[in-house]
């Protein structure tokens, strides 16, 4: 067993360990597996115990330690916040993307409400005057507690997630809606020489 311990805290192993972790820890977050983020967060600590005598130095620092966890959750909170922020504005894009849709495909208004609902699954809903109670609602149940509860919890793993991921999948979402039309046009041509008389 020391033989393994010694291994493993041979720098260059340790680091690359960590570093494999927090990668793996990134792709959870990101994909919102936190019962193995928080398997994974634990690796981490026993590692770093492994290494630094952690609960020593916990119970010889007691002041620093929650300082430290105070600080920590304080900027949980705050990139919670910015998350939540962002999060709300990314499904209100949505909700708008799909009235929008219902707008050009039927240039009315009309019966809005009613495509709403059904889009929404929005059946409990009788009547315009809790339209926004039941958005709330909805917006809500899109980004649920728990994963409010990961965001605070491994903030610096979905900061360093959030700003790798979002620009590359807005790039990619910006290359693909200006190749669009080399696809449609693709589609198109084999349609018309390939599918006849229909």
């Amino acid at each position: 067993m020391e033989t393994i311990i010694g291994f493993l805290l041979i720098p260059w192993v340790f680091i690359s360990i960590l570093t494999v972790v927090f990668l793996v820890q990134l792709a959870l977050v990101e994909n919102e597996y936190f019962g193995w983020t928080t398997t994974s967060f634990l690796i981490v600590i026993t590692l770093l115990h492994l290494k630094y005598d952690l609960w020593g130095t916990i119970v010889d620092n007691p002041l620093y330690f929650f300082l430290y966890l105070a600080g920590y959750l304080a900027a949980g909170v705050g990139w919670s916040i910015l998350k939540w922020y962002n999060q709300v504005k990314k499904t209100t894009r949505k909700l708008n993307k799909i009235k929008n849709k219902y707008i050009e495909d039927t240039r009315s208004d009309e019966n809005l409400w009613e495509h709403l609902k059904r889009e929404l699954s929005l059946y409990h809903v009788t009547n315009k005057e809790t339209t926004n109670i039941a958005v709330k609602k909805w917006v809500k149940e899109q980004n649920d507690t728990r994963i409010i509860i990961a965001w605070i919890s491994y903030w610096p793993i979905s900061l360093v997630s959030t700003l790798i991921n979002d620009p590359i999948r807005r790039l990619v979402i910006e290359i693909y809606h200006r190749i669009n039309k080399i696809y449609d046009k693709i589609l198109d041509h084999i349609i018309k020489t390939d599918v006849k008389d229909i």
